[in-house]
């Protein structure tokens, strides 16, 4: 049922009505998806499991035996990713507005942020597609050291042109959307999405 596509529209629209007056549990945990507070939870939850592994595995020295293990350029890969992390961590918390909140209840009709919770969904929707467009351009500019695009696809890939934004470094990020940087990489992306029909979310 959470595809309204696979049912005629009145009958999904009497359902998510049915829901509402109910106020279903299961409803309301997933109309909180697109929460600012609850999308940086989501972050901040693999970002502290991390650190607790590393706590347990030697901490620093831990980190840099392991990548003196894999090797470069696995080693870096491995390190981005975690910068990238902390930069999605800090685009739901600071630009998405979470402002280190966070929520045990994920049930919108018993928010703890009352009627806050329409700006928090706008919010996180806003700064969730935002991140999506990073993704996309991470992907299409930053070599994968694992995979490589079809040959079909190359025409959305950019290996060889500069960097337009730095993606684990939060400060360039906000420099790039007040300076219209990442309107390139937006306007790029929806193009691809467009000609390729697919969602904002498929890298």
């Amino acid at each position: 049922m959470i595809n309204e596509k696979s049912v005629p529209d009145d009958f999904f629209q009497d359902y998510l009505a049915l829901m509402e007056k109910l106020e279903d549990p299961l409803y309301g945990r997933d109309r909180c998806w697109w929460c600012t507070i609850h999308q940086a939870g989501l972050v901040k939850k693999e970002i502290d499991r991390l650190e607790r592994y590393w706590q347990e595995h030697g901490g620093e020295d831990g980190k840099k035996e392991h990548d003196e293990l894999l090797g470069e350029p696995y080693a870096s890969d491995f390190r981005r990713d975690d910068a990238m992390r902390q930069v999605e961590w800090r685009v739901y918390n600071e630009l998405g507005g979470a402002s280190d909140r966070t929520c045990e209840v994920v049930n919108y009709f018993r928010c703890p942020y009352g009627d806050e919770w329409r700006q928090l969904q706008l919010n996180g929707y806003d700064v969730k597609c935002l991140w999506h467009h990073i993704e996309w351009y991470d992907r299409h500019w930053t070599p994968d050291i694992s995979s490589a695009p079809t040959p079909d696809e190359m025409k959305w890939y950019h290996f060889n042109e500069p960097q337009i934004i730095d993606v684990t470094n939060f400060d360039d990020i906000i420099r790039a959307i007040e300076d219209g940087r990442l309107d390139r990489i937006i306007d790029e992306h929806t193009r691809y999405m467009k000609e390729t029909d697919r969602e904002i979310w498929a890298l």
